[in-house]
C-alpha cells in the first residue's frame, strides 16, 4: 500500500538474513555470500529512494543522435533489445519518460547501496570486524540511454566496468585504488 505497509523486497530480505548471521556467535571461520538484485529490472524500490532524485533535478546522460554511425555493424546489430527499449521509451513519452527511467535506475542504485550499508554496518559492529575479508563487486554496468540503448551487455565503457572493492583487515594498501584491469573470474578462487 505504501512504504509503511508493504512486503519486504528480496534485497531487504537478503540484507536482513546477512545481518542476522553477523549477529550470531560462530566458533569456526565462515563464508557469507550476499547477493542483491537491484538495480536489475524491473526497477522497483521504496518511494523514499525515488524521492531522493526529483525528476526536475535528473540530468540525462550525454547523448549524440549519430552516436552509432561510426560503429561496426556487429556492434549495432547485436543485442537489439536495448535499442528497442530505448526507442519504445522515447516514443512513449520522450525526454520525460527517459528522465523517469533514469530516476528509477538511480533510486534502485541508492536502495541497494543502503542494503549493502546495512550489512557492512552489522559487520562493523560485530565480533568479526577485525578478521573478515570483504569483497564487494557487481556485474556489468548499464546504459541508460547512451548510444540509444537501455541495457547492458555492450562493449562500451558504461557496460564493461564493474565495481570491485576488496578490504583485508590490516593489509597494506587499504583505501588505495588500483588502475590496472582485473578479471572478475579470478576473484572467487
Amino acid at each position: 500500500v505504501d512504504d509503511n505497509n508493504r512486503d519486504k523486497t528480496p534485497d531487504e530480505i537478503s540484507s536482513d538474513w546477512a545481518v542476522d548471521i553477523l549477529k550470531k556467535k560462530h566458533d569456526r571461520p565462515f563464508y557469507l555470500g550476499v547477493g542483491f538484485i537491484r538495480p536489475h529490472t524491473p526497477l522497483y524500490a521504496p518511494k523514499k529512494y525515488f524521492d531522493m532524485f526529483p525528476l526536475e533535478d535528473i540530468q540525462l546522460p550525454p547523448y549524440r543522435k549519430d552516436d552509432l554511425e561510426d560503429c561496426a555493424p556487429v556492434l549495432r546489430n547485436r543485442w537489439q533489445w536495448g535499442y528497442k527499449k530505448y526507442e519504445a521509451l522515447i516514443k512513449a513519452g520522450g525526454a520525460k519518460a527517459w528522465k523517469e527511467w533514469v530516476q528509477a535506475y538511480l533510486a534502485c542504485v541508492a536502495f541497494v547501496d543502503a542494503q549493502v550499508g546495512r550489512v557492512l554496518d552489522a559487520l562493523d559492529s560485530s565480533a568479526y570486524r577485525d578478521n573478515t575479508i570483504v569483497v564487494l563487486t557487481g556485474d556489468n554496468g548499464y546504459h541508460v540511454g547512451e548510444k540509444n540503448c537501455i541495457q547492458k551487455w555492450h562493449l562500451w565503457d558504461e557496460s564493461t566496468r564493474v565495481p570491485l572493492f576488496i578490504h583485508v583487515p590490516g593489509a597494506k594498501g587499504s583505501g588505495r585504488a588500483c588502475d590496472h584491469p582485473v578479471s572478475s573470474v579470478d576473484v572467487y578462487p
